[in-house]
């Protein structure tokens, strides 16, 4: 028959074999939603607006708008690269609309793209 001592003895391995395997789980499964959170998501939009938007994209490499969402208004900017070389605009906050309706056209101003368009054929 098995002593007292030797009784709690075992109940306490297998307690804390099943506590070690449950903070191993926990880990893993922490560890795999900060991997996922990590990942960026990138949304593809198609430009219905014309010059100079529409050949910027098309010349371009890459045309990402980075934005941040605040109660009224979203801060934005705009990261273009072509051929190694990349422009980053200087953020602007504009209005929820705005930015719903046109996002390329309310973070980069017609002016400005003009001149990063012209350096594209540089």
């Amino acid at each position: 028959m098995l002593s007292l001592t030797t009784y709690i003895e075992n109940v306490m391995n297998i307690f804390n074999s099943r506590l070690i395997v449950i903070a191993l789980v926990s880990i893993i499964s922490i560890s795999a939603n900060a991997e996922k959170s990590k990942t960026t998501s990138y949304e593809k939009l198609t430009s219905a607006m014309g010059y100079p938007y529409k050949l910027l994209i098309n010349r371009s490499d890459s045309v990402k708008i980075i934005y941040s969402e605040s109660s009224d208004n979203i801060n934005c900017k705009v990261v273009i690269n072509w051929n190694e070389q990349e422009v980053k605009t200087v953020s602007k906050q504009v209005t929820k609309k705005k930015f719903n309706d046109k996002p390329l056209a309310s973070c980069l101003a017609r002016k400005e793209a003009k001149v990063i368009l012209a350096r594209t054929f540089e």
